[in-house]
């Protein structure tokens, strides 16, 4: 807090703040180039800036940010304390506490420490709003108010930095800097530091905020879907138990009681009238400590009829204009409501300008708030719904509303269909005293006629229930013949290779003096001409088969079971006619009716949606199955690896991972799943990731090390995701394989110091094998050969033979040589006793070296050396002499496995790292061959017939140069196409033209 004058004012702190980056940038790319003096302890500040900056932008969480914050500019400017400051929301900032910061002892903690400072909030805090800025060198050398002295005496504060913290335009806090022990400058950069850091904190702030206000929008959503599936479960509920039943008690009963549930209201009623607009309250639900209307109403029967008189009885009307001032008429053409749904919602009764005797009635009620739907039965008000808060007034939301109307139009209905019921029963009734036998047996029918619509529903719904096409089978042809009062009904289904002429009864029920159909083979070759009608709904109807014309063959496939008349309707599958729905008449002819017809259509139907529904279940039934399987195979697989298995997402959260990875690295029972790759790995595995996700067509390796002083080598690849739609392939985690090669190793440098050793101990006299040999070549040349003057083919022979055989140990002895270099090179190389001799180079200078150094190869050769060098390729830090024996090697293979065609040599850069590829048109290299090439004593191709010179150690000894210098090496290549061997090498920064 300070109360001093107004000070300079940094309309733009984070320009300054990109300006010190770039420049911090240019410094570390261009440090082996331009090499400008920079102060170190300049260069210090720039590295801490960014070093704060990145905490910063690693998290959302303000405590921790804040806590980073304060410790590390704190120690950077070596400060006795650095806090920050919050004003409270509501204190017109003339309150405030410390809620984070970083002190040295022994000076006073400020943390949760209220101050009061009024002067701040009418006097300064509006320049702080722009930015202000305020430094104090000696708070006992200003002019500063005694209150703002003894805040700042108070924690032992003798020089002070104060910026402030802006949540957008609104002033947050201050991040103050304290100096305790003694007066203190505040130089220009340290200003300039500190308000650099405010800038990305005030960045923080608005992120911070910006996150809770998505987290809280985000509940909301949640919490306002949560209601609207439940209320939409309810409402399919109760419509489900209001279609359930026909009797209007249990109806109305199970409404009042579910509405009254899920509103939370005190009382749900229903309320009926009269002709004469008196009416009774029938049902209702009302929790315990509110009086019963049903009982007030026996007690009194004038209680309804009042309010009648009053102005409920308006609602009869359609004309919006006739309602009082709390009625609202909604209509919409195909919507939630139609012409005639009307509903009357108050919040408080006491608000509205109601007549004494209505607000009487309401008060009788015990109501303070309600909501009424009107019950229409055909466009005719038949009675109300109504929903009451008795206890307070009530805000009732338009859901609450909706529901309350959706309910109210089901009970109409429900109404309605019990008038209908009540109106056939009645007219039964009288038909049966007052006309005939014939109009009794048309009352009969009628019966009959809602019975079987009633059966059909109770038919669907079973058939609904399940997914086992048995049971659906035998529910329905139990159902279907008791109905219809046939002798058989069956179902057929059609052999599917059969071409509609063979097939099988499958389900069926029947009287049991005319035997069971099931499991009968049917042949008829005569059907598959009419299988194209029934594909199209057709239904074959027979009255009585002695008077139908039929081929024959279908006249004695239906006598052989017995059947008089017939009524056949197809089953479809997917569009595919699966099989028939029989009815059959065994007794006798029969008159097959419309509607008996159209209810058979409507059970195959549904019987065709059930049979695409199981086709459907079976299909996915396999499927996971299959997929269980294949996991259970893949768990197996994974849990028995000998290698450790881990898996990770895109964020690095591990998500797989076996029984040997916990074994390599001495964990027991410790469950990763869900954590951190960095939390619980080393740093080695963490880059590998980044590095596969970098390359995601490719495999990439590293060393790391194990529990137990042990070693394993981690390859990890990119786990990709295949193309959908519009999105092309993506990464959407990584896999790593670790292997233990502690033993291997171990082999390796008992190897390794073998063959030094060895070849220490063959030099020597090798060295004296070969001067020999030449010598005894050059005096046998220069004077024994000469003197020899015999004829003698013998002689002549036996002097050829010696000149050959001295030649064989001369170059034996060479090639030994090279061999003891190269296994010494290795050996120095993985002993870390190698002299590196990096600089910063030019990557076409050591192209041309190489080039230079093989051109005697190709001169005896039908090949031809190309090179195809890129412009303005980066510099690279390499020892020269390295990669030039790299490149020799390399292009020595090129000719040595080619015999026509030619070498090419190209160098390009892409991602700031440089690729130097050495191509040929040889003899290739097999797949199987590929990762071999890089093994020590290892040479690829028929070794016994075709052997090429050569110890197998250059590729190898180009494998540990290029990964001493951070890169890696590969090849690719198809038999008797050529190979292609590419290195990488980090570059430093790009060259330009005038860069020489």
């Amino acid at each position: 807090m300070s109360q001093s004058s107004p000070g300079n004012f940094d309309s733009n702190p984070s320009r300054s703040l990109n300006r010190e980056i770039s420049s911090l940038q240019t410094h570390n790319h261009n440090n082996r180039t331009k090499q400008p003096v920079v102060h170190p302890y300049q260069v210090a500040r720039q590295k801490a800036l960014l070093a704060v900056v990145t905490k910063i932008r690693e998290s959302l969480d303000l405590e921790t940010i804040f806590t980073t914050t304060a410790q590390e500019v704190r120690q950077l400017l070596d400060v006795d304390r650095v806090g920050m400051y919050r004003f409270d929301d509501n204190s017109d900032y003339n309150w405030g506490e410390f809620v984070s910061e970083s002190v040295v002892e022994p000076y006073p903690s400020t943390l949760a420490a209220k101050i009061s400072d009024h002067c701040f909030g009418e006097n300064f805090a509006k320049y702080y709003e722009k930015g202000r800025i305020w430094t104090c060198s000696d708070i006992y050398e200003l002019n500063l108010s005694p209150c703002h002295i003894d805040i700042l005496a108070r924690f032992q504060v003798r020089a002070n930095l104060v910026v402030p913290l802006l949540k957008g335009d609104r002033l947050w806090g201050l991040l103050c800097l304290h100096q305790c022990n003694a007066p203190r400058y505040w130089n220009d950069s340290e200003i300039e530091f500190v308000t650099q850091i405010a800038t990305h904190l005030d960045v923080a702030l608005q992120h911070a905020e910006a996150m809770t206000q998505l987290q809280q929008q985000s509940e909301h959503l949640r919490q306002a879907v949560d209601k609207a599936v439940a209320r939409e479960k309810a409402i399919a509920a109760i419509i489900d138990k209001i279609r359930r039943s026909l009797d209007l008690n249990t109806i109305f009963n199970t409404t009042v009681q579910e509405v009254r549930q899920l509103l939370k209201a005190d009382r749900v009623t229903i309320y009926r009238f009269n002709p004469d607009w008196s009416g009774e309250f029938v049902v209702e639900a009302v929790t315990d400590h509110w009086t019963s209307l049903l009982a007030m109403q026996q007690k009194n029967q004038e209680l309804c009829s009042n309010i009648s008189d009053c102005s409920l009885k308006v609602l009869e009307q359609i004309d919006p204009a006739t309602f009082s001032e709390d009625t609202h008429l909604r209509e919409t053409e195909g919507g939630a409501f139609t012409k005639g749904e009307i509903f009357r919602v108050v919040e408080d009764i006491y608000t509205k300008n109601f007549s004494s005797c209505y607000l009487q009635a309401l008060e009788s009620y015990q109501a303070r708030s309600y909501a009424i739907i009107a019950i229409y039965e055909n466009r005719k008000l038949w009675g109300l719904l109504a929903a009451f808060q008795n206890d307070q007034p009530r805000q009732w939301q338009t859901t609450e509303v909706n529901f309350l109307v959706q309910i109210g139009a089901q009970l109409g209905v429900a109404v309605q269909q019990a008038q209908l019921l009540e109106k056939s029963q009645r007219r039964s009734t009288e038909l049966q005293s007052a006309l005939t036998q014939q109009l009794q047996q048309r009352a009969d029918e009628l019966v009959r006629s809602a019975e079987r619509e009633s059966a059909i529903a109770q038919i669907i719904d079973k058939i609904r229930l399940t997914l086992d096409l048995d049971t659906i089978f035998d529910t329905t042809v139990t159902e279907v013949r008791q109905l219809l009062e046939a002798d058989r009904v069956a179902i057929y289904r059609f052999d599917p290779q059969s071409d509609y002429i063979e097939g099988e009864f499958i389900s069926e029920d029947v009287v049991k003096k005319y035997g069971s159909a099931l499991q009968a083979r049917v042949r008829d070759r005569c059907f598959g001409s009419a299988a194209r009608s029934y594909t199209q709904n057709h239904v074959f109807i027979i009255g009585d088969l002695d008077s139908e014309d039929l081929e024959p063959c279908y006249r004695n496939i239906l006598k052989q079971f017995n059947v008089r008349a017939n009524l056949v309707v197809p089953l479809i599958q997917n569009e595919r006619l699966w099989g028939l729905l029989c009815i059959h008449q065994c007794d006798r002819p029969r008159h097959w009716e419309s509607r008996e017809i159209e209810f058979v259509q409507k059970i195959a139907v549904h019987l065709g949606v059930a049979l695409q529904q199981a086709q459907l279940l079976k299909q996915a039934q396999d499927r996971s199955t299959e997929l269980r399987t294949t996991l259970a195979d893949l768990n197996a697989i994974v849990d028995n690896l000998a290698d450790g298995l881990l898996v990770t997402d895109v964020q690095s959260q591990i998500t797989r991972f076996n029984p040997a990875l916990l074994e390599m690295f001495d964990w027991e029972n410790v469950d990763l799943k869900g954590q951190s790759l960095a939390q619980h790995f080393p740093p080695e595995l963490v880059r590998l990731i980044e590095e596969s996700e970098r390359q995601e067509t490719e495999k990439v390796t590293a060393d790391v090390k194990l529990g137990r002083d042990r070693f394993g080598q981690a390859l990890a690849t990119c786990v990709i995701k295949e193309a959908d739609g519009e999105e092309g392939e993506q990464c959407v985690g990584s896999v790593i394989l670790i292997r233990d090669v502690t033993l291997e190793r171990e082999v390796d440098r008992m190897k390794t110091d073998f063959l030094a050793t060895v070849s220490h101990e063959l030099r020597t006299p090798l060295t004296s094998v070969l001067g020999f040999a030449s010598i005894i070549k050059e005096k046998l040349e220069e004077k024994v050969f000469p003197e020899v003057q015999s004829r003698d083919r013998l002689v002549e022979k036996a002097m050829r033979t010696i000149g050959s055989n001295i030649d064989i140990i001369i170059d034996e002895a060479e090639r030994l040589t090279s061999l003891i270099e190269d296994v010494l090179d290795i050996a120095k190389m993985e002993a870390g006793r190698v002299d590196w001799d990096f600089e910063a180079e030019h990557p076409e200078a050591i192209i041309d070296r190489a080039i230079a150094a093989t051109t005697s190869l190709f001169k005896d050769s039908h090949l031809t050396l190309s090179k195809e060098v890129a412009p303005d390729l980066p510099q690279i830090y390499a020892d020269r002499d390295r990669l030039i024996q790299v490149l020799i090697n390399l292009i020595s293979n090129a000719v040595k496995f080619t015999q026509q065609g030619s070498v090419t040599c190209r160098a390009f850069c892409r991602n700031l790292d440089l690729y130097i590829e050495i191509s040929d048109t040889g003899i290739g290299i097999a797949p199987e061959d590929r990762e071999r090439v890089f093994e020590r004593f290892q040479q690829v191709g028929d070794v016994l017939t075709d052997k090429p010179k050569g110890t197998g150690l250059g590729l190898p000894i180009c494998k540990q140069i290029i990964e001493h210098h951070s890169g890696r090496i590969w090849v690719d290549s198809q038999l008797g196409q050529g190979s292609t061997f590419t290195f990488t090498v980090p570059g430093l920064s790009p060259i330009t033209e005038n860069s020489n």
